[in-house]
């Protein structure tokens, strides 16, 4: 019998689903990344997280949020 509680899935392009299973409730969370370019050429990357308590895979408490991070652009150095 399989006691692990934590399940977790590592999906192409990017991304992560967990799963805790306690009985009748469960905790689903998703997380992906996203990498792009500003148009001054400073690199983007968009992580988004979202989750939900569920009992008996209904969701109760579904909630997520975005965050943007900014890298400044890369300035060549003079030699």
């Amino acid at each position: 019998m399989d006691t692990d509680l934590t399940h977790s899935i590592e999906e192409p392009g990017g991304a992560e689903t967990l799963a805790v299973t306690f009985g009748m409730f469960h905790w689903l969370e998703r997380t992906s990344w996203m990498l792009a370019r500003a148009e001054d050429g400073s690199l983007l990357m968009r992580t988004t997280d979202a989750g939900s308590l569920m009992i008996f895979w209904m969701p109760v408490l579904p909630g997520g949020e975005s965050t943007w991070i900014r890298f400044p652009a890369a300035v060549p150095a003079s030699a």
